[in-house]
């Protein structure tokens, strides 16, 4: 009879460890899927952060090239300008050489 009871207690014993081994595991399978799913919304808000980044980057990017286009047109323009006030100047003095070998 007291093989039976020392048996029993052992029994008992180790239905109790295992219950308390699974309630361990699924406190450990709790724990690692809130950790898990703080991650995929972390990878998920760096995402749209990225993607907002890249979206800025190529605005600034398309800014700067117009702004870019729009100086080197006005030098252009300016450059133009000169040059044309400068053959103006030239085609006076040529006429004003011509006018005095002339006379």
């Amino acid at each position: 009879m007291k093989c039976y009871c020392l048996a029993a207690d052992r029994e008992e014993e180790s239905r109790k460890k295992v219950r308390q081994l699974q309630k361990q595991i699924a406190e450990v399978k709790r724990s690692r899927e809130s950790e898990l799913q703080q991650r995929r919304e972390m990878i998920a808000h760096l995402k749209d952060q990225l993607q907002e980044m890249k979206a800025k980057t190529s605005m600034e990017g398309k800014y700067v090239k117009k702004v870019c286009d729009v100086s080197v047109s006005q030098m252009q323009k300016r450059c133009m300008m000169s040059e044309k006030a400068l053959q103006n100047e030239i085609t006076v003095q040529n006429s004003d050489v011509s006018f005095v070998l002339n006379d």
